[in-house]
């Protein structure tokens, strides 16, 4: 029996075995739990400490956001404090007031001043052609931007629209009060539509991809507006335009335009892409334009776009934007370029 009981009974050293492992299991089981915990633990650090970058970079991002509210520009408090013109007559006096006050540092010969005022409120008289649905307002101030006439002085020229562009481009706050602010809205007009159905679109006979180009002379120490927004995240890349911006359906305007840029200027092809659902504040001009040809598309003053590529690369440099669908849905203390 003493043999048939050791060789189904275990050992002693099985015994102690069995034993030392019935005592470890709990310590065995504890030291799983503190792994796990640990590991939740480090998951809980790493998260903490992503979402704390994410915050220091959301505050970095705010600090950014409200020095450029306290240096944005006064147009919009300008604009929101100025009368528009109520009718076509308004609009005469303003534009004369604006061409008064852009002449001045020219100092056109009196007779050269007055032909021009006179020639310019000509122009915004033109008839109102038929199927256009546009007021004399809206289609005299579509002529005043789309007129090339030149009003020669002793020390320069200007144009309308040259001198219109150069006073949203340097903030001029005297030139709006002069008329320009006045000019400006009369042009909204007929460029924003937030209120009807836009009176202004490309005819049906033309294939348009949604796509315009605009051909433009930027000096160089200006591109890197565009290379640095490029380095930012792409929630980053708004900006607005300050001047009322056109662009052509077709790429040979652009490319013309391109062509008669001067050699200090760098050449760069703007490509601006159309949103599908369409753009408040922008319009086919071409049909009531004074340059008729050129199938113009106009953007409102301080349109806000969405920088989506450059190549540096390319002869001449690329810079492809998207044109956001409502300015108004847009901050206004997006940063600006004063050159496009």
């Amino acid at each position: 029996r003493r043999t048939h009981a050791a060789s189904v009974a275990p050992a002693k050293d099985e015994v102690a075995a069995l034993l030392l492992e019935s005592d470890l299991q709990p310590v065995l089981d504890r030291l799983t739990s503190l792994e796990e915990a640990l590991a939740n633990n480090g998951e809980r650090t790493s998260a903490l400490e992503k979402a704390g970058a994410e915050l220091r970079v959301d505050l970095d991002e705010l600090r950014v956001d409200l020095d450029r509210m306290d240096t944005k520009s006064s147009y919009f408090t300008n604009y929101a404090t100025t009368q528009a013109p109520a009718d076509l007559p308004e609009l005469e006096k303003s534009l004369e007031d604006f061409i008064r006050a852009c002449a001045e540092p020219l100092k056109p010969v009196d007779q050269y001043l007055e032909d021009f005022i006179a020639l310019m409120k000509r122009e915004v008289r033109t008839p109102v052609p038929a199927g256009t649905w546009l007021s004399e307002l809206d289609h005299g101030s579509c002529r005043m931007w789309t007129c090339d006439h030149a009003l020669h002085g002793r020390t320069g020229d200007m144009t309308v629209y040259g001198s219109l562009t150069k006073a949203t481009r340097e903030n001029d706050a005297v030139l709006w009060r002069r008329g320009g602010m006045r000019c400006i809205k009369a042009l909204h007009a007929s460029v924003v539509h937030r209120d009807t159905a836009t009176r202004l679109l490309p005819p049906p006979t033309m294939q348009w991809d949604r796509e315009s180009h605009r051909g433009a002379g930027i000096r160089n120490d200006k591109i890197g507006f565009w290379r640095d927004l490029m380095q930012q995240p792409i929630h980053r890349r708004k900006y607005r335009v300050p001047m009322p911006l056109a662009s052509s359906l077709i790429k040979t305007v652009a490319e013309g335009f391109l062509r008669s840029v001067p050699s200090h200027l760098l050449k760069v092809h703007f490509v601006l892409e159309w949103p599908e659902e369409g753009c408040l504040h922008g319009v086919y001009i071409d049909a009531v334009s004074a340059c008729q040809g050129e199938a113009e598309m106009l953007l409102a003053a301080f349109s806000a776009v969405e920088l989506t590529a450059i190549d540096d690369a390319a002869e001449p440099v690329q810079i492809r934007v998207r044109v956001l669908p409502d300015n108004k849905a847009e901050a206004e203390y997006l940063p600006v370029t004063d050159w496009h």
